[in-house]
């Protein structure tokens, strides 16, 4: 340890354990390796509950690989191109076969109600990127909008070459049929979050899709005062995944006066850095000014439940978690998780430290103005 070079700046971590816990040489490579150009849309094609297949051809769609007759005559194999879905033959290419002939111009046609605020261009590739750019699949009608276009896409594709290479093919009809049943399919094992619309619930009532909406039920919720001693509400605030944070806390007492409010501001950081110092700083500052804490309120469910258990919540914070655990411990003070609609002192008080690069310590009659309304008062909140 004597040989060991002592930086002034702050740690940082060069290496990531894995899931298990180990150190590897995967693990470093998966650190340091590049990733690619980051494209969240392109995530949405690929649902676990979508059909393998029609993923696997819209990506294909949007990197424009798929064998039509004009990509064929692209690599040099000049064929008499003719598209087989047309009962009027063309020329094929991807935008007449997905998007302009015959068969894909009925099947638009139908769906047209599920993408009627979206953007269809005229090509087909610039079609599909531009709806999965702005549906998200966490809603009923974004999800049942993305796997319909998909499914239409591989069906007819499905279709030109089973008219093609086998003289074969199926009604518009049973199509139709064959992409409401997959779909109906993939939705009984979705359960979606987001309540529907009254004009999303009708276009889906048209298409005959009932999807499972899990609604969650409302909480009245209210900041209860302490049955005995002093309570103490804090947060922490990161303004960016690595930016300014502050903390900020209140200690009340059983009639809900608050006796003693603080922002301090902590430079770069995360959210979890500045609610560990918070805490600490909240718990130091009642012990100076010589109040009994019975409690803390957090709305951190990390922090709460990793002081409880006794564990760091951060490597970045071991320093300031240890002291907080032994204060805790050394007065009995419980931590309790609390809802953020309980916690709106702290979480003000948190926010002004971050906007303001400014630690302050206010009393009852030092509030800053357009804070005292909210310490004031606790009246009931509802919380979803």
């Amino acid at each position: 340890m004597e040989k060991v070079d002592i930086q002034d700046f702050p740690d940082k971590c060069v290496w990531m354990r894995n899931a298990y816990g180990n150190f590897s040489t995967k693990s470093a490579f998966q650190v340091l390796r590049p990733y690619g150009i980051n494209r969240p849309s392109l995530l949405k094609i690929w649902n676990h509950s979508f059909n393998p297949r029609a993923s696997l051809f819209g990506w294909r769609i949007l990197q424009r690989v798929v064998p039509t007759d004009d990509r064929i005559a692209d690599c040099g194999i000049y064929l008499a191109s003719s598209c087989s879905c047309c009962a009027d033959p063309s020329i094929e290419d991807m935008d007449h076969l997905f998007h302009k002939g015959e068969l894909p111009v009925v099947l638009w046609k139908w769906a047209c109600p599920l993408f009627h605020s979206l953007n269809i261009g005229p090509h087909i590739t610039s079609t599909l990127w531009n709806i999965i750019s702005v549906v998200t699949c966490r809603s009923t009608l974004g999800f049942i909008a993305t796997y319909v276009m998909l499914l239409m896409l591989w069906e007819i594709w499905k279709f030109r070459c089973a008219k093609r290479f086998d003289s074969t093919c199926k009604s518009v009809g049973k199509i139709i049929i064959d992409i409401s049943y997959a779909v109906n399919v993939a939705i009984q094992g979705v359960t979606f979050k987001q309540e529907r619309s009254p004009s999303s619930l009708a276009i889906l009532q048209v298409f005959g899709f009932k999807p499972m909406v899990k609604l969650k039920a409302p909480k009245i919720v209210r900041w209860i005062p302490p049955q005995h001693g002093v309570c103490h509400n804090v947060d922490g605030a990161c303004k960016g995944n690595h930016g300014p944070c502050g903390g900020g806390g209140c200690l009340r007492t059983q009639s809900g006066d608050a006796i003693l409010s603080f922002t301090f501001y902590y430079g770069h950081g995360d959210s979890l850095l500045a609610e560990v110092r918070a805490l600490c700083d909240g718990l130091r500052l009642a012990v100076l000014h010589g109040h009994n804490i019975t409690s803390v309120y957090s709305d951190s469910l990390v922090l709460v439940q990793s002081l409880n258990n006794d564990k760091c919540p951060s490597w970045k914070c071991p320093w300031w978690c240890r002291l907080a655990q032994s204060m805790l411990h050394d007065m009995h003070i419980c931590v309790v998780h609390s809802y953020r609609e309980a916690n709106r002192v702290a979480d003000a008080f948190a926010s002004y430290a971050c906007d303001s690069h400014q630690s302050s310590i206010f009393t009852s009659s030092n509030i800053p103005t357009g804070y005292a309304p909210l310490v004031h008062g606790y009246a009931p909140l509802v919380h979803a």
